[in-house]
């Protein structure tokens, strides 16, 4: 989905908020299902419909000539992660039956997990800007291009800050023990 700006989306000096959900609630359905596989839909709607409630009650502390879809990603990726928070969600024994299949992949998920905790934690010390490129890029397969459009940047910006934030995510990993082979 292209982004639009955020004064597109005013109507009569107010947010319109029933054209934000027509326009993104598929869009921030795919969102949540694709980063969080285990919530039920109805975890899934209410982080959705929470994400346009806290754009609405902002909407006054948003800025009319920026993208709204980085708004709306980075409120979802927080409910998101409130979400996990509060139900201490634990791995369903019913799903790791259907896809573990050896000792070996158990062992491999655990990494996995380890892994994805840390990208995690040094995610959250980087500035809102840097987290909203690697999520982009890497959560939503967005390109060097739409990020830059989406983030009012040049793109040669968004590869230097990519880099930046790969080698940053690198060092976290191998203080951790998780080095990469050949580099």
């Amino acid at each position: 989905m292209k982004g639009k700006l955020i004064n597109q989306y005013k109507k009569n000096n107010q947010l319109d908020i029933e054209k934000i959900i027509l326009d993104y609630s598929a869009y921030l359905f795919k969102t949540v299902k694709n980063t969080s596989i285990i919530f039920p839909n109805e975890d899934i709607e209410e982080i959705i419909l929470d994400t346009f409630f806290i754009v609405w009650k902002n909407q006054e502390k948003l800025r009319e000539n920026y993208f709204i879809e980085p708004y709306l990603v980075g409120v979802t990726k927080n409910l998101i992660k409130n979400k996990y928070r509060s139900k201490n969600f634990p791995i369903q024994v019913e799903t790791l039956e259907e896809n573990i299949t050896d000792n070996e992949t158990i062992d491999d998920l655990a990494e996995q997990k380890e892994k994805n905790r840390i990208i995690e934690k040094a995610l959250d010390k980087m500035s809102t800007k840097d987290k909203n490129i690697f999520v982009l890029f890497y959560y939503h397969n967005r390109t060097i291009k739409e990020i830059a459009l989406a983030l009012q940047m040049t793109e040669g910006n968004v590869k230097v800050k990519l880099y930046r934030i790969r080698k940053h995510i690198q060092k976290c990993l191998m203080k951790r023990g998780y080095g990469y082979e050949g580099k």
